[in-house]
């Protein structure tokens, strides 16, 4: 199976008391019908405590990782920080195409088979029109190179902290939560 799984951050619920859910809307472009659905990722826990959340990314985020950012930032479960990933992360199911399974060889690889994919949906904006230009790219909500996001991540916890804002480090939430 290609890509990852949004069955990785489904178990977030400990860190929020509420629902968090995504709206996806797209245009199939076979019927050229907008459709969309609204799904539940992490259904909250009643008991949890709002914990300060932050999400490192960078251009090599895509896919199901790039699904999960952009989860985060539309319901501010967390704050982003590093630079713009790479996408592809929302509904844009590829259809592929096997039009042959026979061996070619050039003078630098072989191939085998030829394979054609592309998608069958196109992302769609809240006007119901396509809209690629806003779709891929989740955008940080603190902009920095991703050699220094951790860095940047870190500085903004122990600010909080020196605050009184309650920010916890991996290692408070671990004792506090058990997990």
């Amino acid at each position: 199976m290609d890509g990852g799984t949004d069955l990785y951050f489904r178990n977030f619920s400990i860190f929020t008391p509420r629902p968090i859910t995504q709206r996806e809307s797209w245009r199939n472009l076979f019927t050229n019908e907008n459709e969309s659905i609204t799904n539940t990722f992490i259904r909250g826990r009643e008991n949890a405590k709002n914990y300060s959340i932050y999400l490192l990314v960078d251009c090599k985020v895509f896919s199901a990782a790039e699904k999960f950012a952009k989860l985060c930032k539309q319901n501010g479960f967390a704050t982003i920080v590093g630079s713009a990933t790479m996408g592809e992360g929302n509904g844009l199911t590829p259809l592929r195409l096997q039009i042959s399974d026979m061996t070619y060889q050039s003078k630098n690889n072989t191939v085998n088979g030829i394979s054609i994919r592309f998608p069958i949906e196109a992302p769609i904006n809240e006007l119901g029109k396509i809209d690629y230009e806003h779709f891929y790219n989740t955008i940080p909500d603190i902009h920095c190179s991703s050699d220094k996001a951790l860095e940047t991540a870190m500085s903004i916890i122990n600010k909080n902290k020196r605050k009184g804002n309650g920010a916890l480090n991996c290692y408070d939430l671990l004792f506090q939560e058990k997990i």
